[in-house]
């Protein structure tokens, strides 16, 4: 984590640098692909990352993104669920919350196929900038460097639902605790990643909110895709 963290200080003032991890806290594996879109044998953009021991190496050049990520990591169970919590760059605490990551996953032990893999988004100030200034700001982002926390849960059997919708609540809670005492909390849920119970459009800000209810209400005046339509979150 100390490695996302330089990333993000120097790393990631290179443009033509990405990267996508996962973290499997309940075997100890590590996955970072690093993405550099330019031919560069080996970007500086990376240097935190070279001198963690690697199993593997599979660098090679894909034609475009897509077939990069359509390579992903197998999913060895077959239930998932999704926590998010975001914070503010600090490299102490994100070592702090793999280690509270870690005690959770411990857990898992007493569940089915029981998995945990964090996938920290490292979002720059640059980006969230650039985003800005193109097409304004509809999710109330911060102008700061800031860790998006995917809190990822698998198992295989139903019966072990509540177990891990409860330690999805609770790691969530346990996280933002730390993130808060220390002012590095950031209340913006992305979406693709919430927990089913987030609140996710309230946490677009006041006024992004009351904008997606005007609009709610003009093109869709009867409720259809609030009240018909299952799953996803709603503005009710």
């Amino acid at each position: 984590m100390s490695a996302f963290a330089e990333y993000q200080e120097i790393g990631q003032l290179d443009t033509n640098s990405s990267l996508i991890a996962d973290l499997a806290t309940t075997n100890d594996t590590l996955a970072v692909t690093l993405v550099y879109f330019a031919p560069v044998e080996r970007p500086a953009a990376f240097d935190p990352f070279y001198n963690i021991p690697a199993v593997e190496d599979t660098t090679q050049i894909y034609p475009n993104f897509l077939a990069l990520i359509e390579g992903g990591l197998p999913q060895v169970v077959p239930r998932w669920s999704y926590g998010y919590t975001n914070l503010w760059l600090d490299n102490v605490t994100y070592v702090d919350i793999l280690n509270i990551c870690q005690e959770q996953g411990t857990k898992l032990a007493g569940v089915n196929g029981g998995t945990l893999v964090i996938i920290p988004q490292p979002i720059s100030k640059t980006m969230v900038d650039a985003s800005q200034n193109t097409g304004g700001n509809p999710l109330g982002l911060r102008s700061r460097a800031q860790l998006w926390m995917n809190l990822s849960f698998g198992w295989n059997l139903a019966s072990d639902d509540e177990t891990v919708f409860a330690l999805i609540v609770d790691l969530i809670a346990r996280i933002e605790a730390v993130t808060k005492a220390r002012n590095l909390y950031d209340p913006y849920i992305f979406l693709n990643d919430a927990w089913k119970e987030q609140d996710v459009m309230r946490h677009y800000g006041d006024d992004n909110f009351a904008k997606l209810k005007s609009v709610s209400a003009k093109y869709d005046p009867q409720g259809t895709f609030q009240y018909q339509v299952p799953g996803g979150f709603k503005l009710i």
